[in-house]
Parts: C-alpha cells; structure tokens; sequence
C-alpha cells in the first residue's frame, strides 16, 4: 500500500461509501483499511 494524501484518500474513502451505499460519515479509515477490497 503507497502513501496517498489526505485528499487522495477522502476522494477514495467518498468512492467506496458510494459503491457501499453507505453515509461517508460511518466510514472510518480503519474499517475501509480492514476490507480487502480496498488498499493500492
């Protein structure tokens, strides 16, 4: 997994709340970094 900016990674964590149908707000970083669907 690359580093990624704050703002490169508030674009990916809106991306996958959107593909989840989930509020952004119930989105942590530790719950989108535990999925394994997610990571670069």
């Amino acid at each position: 997994m690359t580093t990624t900016s704050p703002n490169e990674w508030l674009d990916d964590a809106i991306t996958v709340g959107k593909i989840r149908e989930i509020p952004f707000e119930e989105i942590t970083k530790e719950e989108i970094i535990g999925d394994g669907s997610f990571g670069k």
